[in-house]
């Protein structure tokens, strides 16, 4: 186990590429699992979304990214890359949501207007560009492409499942568009 975080923590830091991931369909099981649990239950306890939307939000985010992703690594010729393209993406996905959930608890436990609370946000803002960085790392390695071509692919793709989930969100939770 402790390999395997490793592993992602590596991927994280852009040392190692997909291609160093295993090809077993256990460990992408366990890794998708744990990506679905800490989902589910950061948007259930700490933005107390209702069940309907974060069950569909997340189908669909899952969704969209293996369509998008596939549909790329097909075109490329190297669909074979898949499994690990996605068990390293979700991988560096637990981690990074290791880092944030607890930025996620204490900005939301401290007033709006204090120090901490910027900080807190400032530092959900580098966790995300970190993000935006490794699955643009992972799609620059897994596609054969440049470095920006990654970083754009992967840019374009959360910008998409934001767009996506802000949609499902106000579908979902009528509501949710007058606390903005």
């Amino acid at each position: 186990m402790n390999a395997i975080i490793q592993l992602y923590w590596q991927i994280c830091r852009m040392r190692v590429g997909p291609d160093q991931v295993p090809t077993a369909i256990t460990l992408t099981m366990f890794t998708f699992l744990t990506y679905l649990a800490l989902s589910v239950g950061a948007r259930l306890l700490i933005a107390e979304m209702p069940l309907d939307y974060t069950a569909v939000s997340i189908a669909a985010i899952v969704g969209l990214w293996v369509i998008l992703v596939y549909g790329v690594l097909a075109f490329k010729g190297v669909a074979s890359r898949f499994q690990q393209t996605f068990t390293a993406a979700i991988g560096t996905d637990v981690i990074l949501t290791c880092f944030s959930l607890p930025l996620v608890i204490l900005v939301g436990n401290v007033p709006e207007n204090s120090p901490i609370a910027s900080l807190g946000a400032i530092l959900m803002l580098v966790i995300f560009i970190w993000d935006v960085l490794i699955k643009g790392f992972i799609f620059h390695h897994a596609f054969n492409v440049s470095p920006l071509q990654g970083n754009l692919f992967s840019f374009m793709l959360n910008f998409l499942i934001l767009r996506m989930d802000q949609a499902l969100l106000l579908h979902f939770v009528p509501e949710a568009l007058e606390k903005v």
